[in-house]
């Protein structure tokens, strides 16, 4: 029988890592969750619609800049395996500098953006101007949201995702909090729900830094670190080039939610509503198998930084057996629970008969794209952004677009064929970039 070697990663250290984060990232979709099922119950459905354009917009342009995240966990545990505790500071303050002037930045050109924007989405007339007012609400909230990315971020790849967990939790609480009382309580209808979510970025926020100091405090850390290393000009220029690959990849992943979101709103007012339920559930899902993918990210970016091709193996193969476990368990749940999943969202009858006819395509959605997600977290440990950038840009302008265009006569159900496929292709392609470097070994099993 094989002994294991000392370096190699062992199930219960994927698991650790893991369940904060599966947790945590379950709570995530809450911020867009608890929205539509409030406003899922109001009388009209315009406001459910108004939040799913707006919310969608805002997905476009804030996880435009999740690179924020990817890329501080990445550097972080390289830096953490390869002990560099400089670093580890230093890619703080860096990405925090970072993600307070693209903060600002979006702070200054939204009032420009979003009506062309929203006006691409092409929403019905009535819903406009609820959803501008929605967006301009939310992003007031932008340099406090892209904080949080680096916060949970930096977390991650110190190999601690208990902390993440914790800071999520808060967050969705209150904003679960601020949704009853300003939709419910004051009648603030799809402003509520904005205003909701400012406030819980806000104050999570503060939280994050709060919890960092404590961290450091701890460990005996200083977070204090030379100037020279923090504006270190190749120390940036690193910084820069994995930013804009991993910008760039979420770019396309996110313009092809915003396209799906706009194609959903050109067939209806129930279907946009219905698709923005199915959306969500979409997100559970996605956050779901991010869990794992986290733990591969933070696992194999030690490992990168010790330079422990064992410990990298491993990793890669134990975290992708857990990831294909959970995918299994999610499409049970969502088969067995299909009624009460949609009932959860929306009582609006002519909404619920739309989710339901088009609710069979989530079924799959986690066994056809849990490698995807997984794979991704390898490449951001390992640091080899670039070829998540070349899958991306390869799913989405040589799968996705092709498949929809090829299948626009089937209306809703071909623009879910052809995210399905997108999503499959996704996990294919990376791993035949891996798979060309050799790096991985069944072996380690």
């Amino acid at each position: 029988m094989r002994q294991k070697s000392k370096s190699e990663v062992s199930h219960s250290q994927i698991f650790h890592l893991a369940w904060p984060m599966i947790i945590s990232n379950l709570t995530v979709p809450l911020l867009g969750i608890v929205d539509t099922a409030i406003l899922g119950h109001l009388d009209n459905s315009i406001y459910l619609a108004a939040v799913a354009t707006g919310s969608g917009l805002l997905t476009f342009l804030l996880w435009s800049f999740g690179f924020l995240k990817m890329g501080t966990s990445g550097i972080v545990a390289r830096a953490y395996g390869a002990k560099d505790f400089n670093q580890i500071i230093a890619c703080l303050w860096q990405s925090g500098t970072l993600a307070l002037v693209l903060g600002v930045a979006l702070l200054g050109v939204q009032w420009l953006l979003f009506p062309v924007l929203i006006k691409l989405i092409n929403p019905n007339p009535e819903v406009f101007p609820l959803a501008l007012e929605y967006a301009q609400i939310r992003m007031l909230a932008a340099p406090f949201t892209l904080a949080n990315y680096v916060i949970v971020g930096w977390f991650i790849g110190r190999q601690n995702t208990k902390i993440p967990l914790l800071l999520l939790v808060v967050i969705n609480v209150l904003n679960i909090i601020f949704d009853y009382a300003f939709i419910v309580g004051w009648d603030l209808k799809s402003e509520g729900a904005a205003w909701a979510s400012v406030l819980a970025d806000v104050l999570g926020c503060l939280l994050g830094l709060v919890l960092i100091y404590r961290f450091l405090l701890n460990d005996g850390i200083e977070l204090k670190v030379p100037f020279a290393s923090v504006f270190n000009k190749s120390a940036f220029k690193k910084l820069f080039q994995i930013n804009s690959d991993l910008f760039i990849r979420t770019s396309f992943l996110l313009g092809v939610l915003l396209f799906f979101n706009s194609q959903s709103a050109r067939l209806g007012q129930d279907i946009l509503s219905a698709n923005a339920i199915l959306l969500q559930i979409v997100a559970v899902i996605s956050y779901g198998l991010d869990g794992f993918a986290h733990a591969a990210e933070a696992l194999v970016g030690k490992a990168t930084g010790a330079k422990d091709d064992r410990a990298f193996q491993s990793a890669c193969v134990k975290s992708g057996i857990w990831a294909l476990i959970t995918a299994i368990a999610l499409s049970i749940v969502l088969l067995i629970g299909q009624s009460s999943i949609i009932q959860l969202f929306t009582d609006i009858p002519s909404v619920m008969a739309v989710a339901e006819q088009y609710y069979f395509w989530l079924i799959g959605f986690a066994l056809v794209s849990f490698l995807g997600y997984h794979l991704d977290g390898i490449f951001i440990g390992w640091g080899e952004v670039k070829f998540m950038r070349i899958s991306m840009i390869f799913c989405t302008l040589g799968v996705f677009f092709p498949v929809w265009y090829l299948t626009q006569s089937m209306g809703n159900h071909g623009l879910w064929l052809a995210f399905l496929l997108f999503n499959f292709f996704r996990g294919v392609s990376l791993l035949v970039f891996l798979n060309s470097k050799k790096r991985i070994n069944l072996g380690v099993i």
